[in-house]
């Protein structure tokens, strides 16, 4: 393998591990724009038909969620205890898969370690950074909400 091909194939590693933490950041944006209005969109969606309804609104509490990233309407139930109605699946799928797929291209690029440039070694480092630092916005969104 010429040292252009090594070269090559570590500037696509880096790439990829730059671009793919921007799923968790999607993610968060996504977990963002679930909890605006939270409770207002729990009533304008379709209450269960197991919910408690007075009058023509559901009661419900509004909550936003880390696992899976997104809202949980959660409804009082006719028979007692209450009904959760989940949003986020899709949000938590696309975060696990940009994080996996991040940390491996930047290990792999990092495994190169004698064949990279001093800011080659800096860019995998930074995504990892702000791959951290998205999952910390998202828990803490959470957290806060």
């Amino acid at each position: 393998m010429t040292k252009a091909t090594q070269a090559s194939q570590a500037t696509w590693l880096i790439i990829t591990s730059l671009v793919s933490q921007a799923a968790v950041w999607v993610a968060f944006l996504l977990q963002y724009g679930y909890s605006r209005g939270g409770d207002g969109a729990c009533f304008r969606e379709s209450a269960p038909d197991t919910a408690v309804v007075l009058g023509s609104t559901p009661q419900v509490v509004a909550d936003v969620t880390f696992m899976p990233i997104g809202r949980a309407c959660i409804y009082e139930a006719v028979g007692g205890g209450t009904v959760t109605v989940q949003t986020g699946d899709d949000a938590t799928a696309l975060a696990i898969v940009g994080t996996i797929v991040g940390l491996v291209a930047a290990i792999a690029a990092l495994a190169r370690w004698n064949q990279l440039t001093p800011v080659q070694r800096l860019l995998p480092m930074v995504a990892l950074f702000f791959l951290a630092l998205g999952w910390t916005a998202v828990w803490a969104h959470a957290a806060i909400r």
